[in-house]
């Protein structure tokens, strides 16, 4: 009797086991997604899309994200374009980027886009 208890012991505190490492493995997979997402946004010298793409802006009284109002291209190493859907939405854009706490950049309006300037990495900023 010893032994069969010991085996089904050891059944159940398999399945315990399996259960706990399926929750431990959708919570680091949650974890992983999340840092690709933040990986994406770091600067390594060049000005990418997925650094204001998410940024939130004021358009038609709701925040929503930069990447919903225009197209966000590269210029060059050091510059975004934002081209509005709507030209009306210029302003909101410009002011939403400028304003932001998550990025430091000099944003201007060009007609109906806006042209976002990274500043050059210094020492202290890489």
């Amino acid at each position: 009797k010893r032994e069969a208890n010991a085996e089904d012991a050891e059944e159940v505190d398999d399945s315990a086991v399996e259960i706990e490492l399926e929750i431990y493995e959708e919570e680091m997979s949650l974890v992983v997604e999340e840092l690709e997402e933040e990986l994406k946004r770091f600067r390594a010298g060049r000005a990418t899309p997925e650094q204001i793409e998410d940024v939130k802006i004021k358009v038609y009284g709701a925040p929503t994200p930069v990447k919903s109002v225009g197209q966000i291209s590269v210029r060059d190493a050091h510059n975004l374009v934002v081209t509005a859907h709507d030209p009306s939405t210029v302003p909101d854009i410009d002011a939403g980027l400028r304003n932001s706490d998550k990025l430091n950049v000099a944003a201007k309006i060009e007609g109906n886009r806006v042209i976002v300037t990274f500043p050059k990495a210094t020492a202290e900023s890489r």
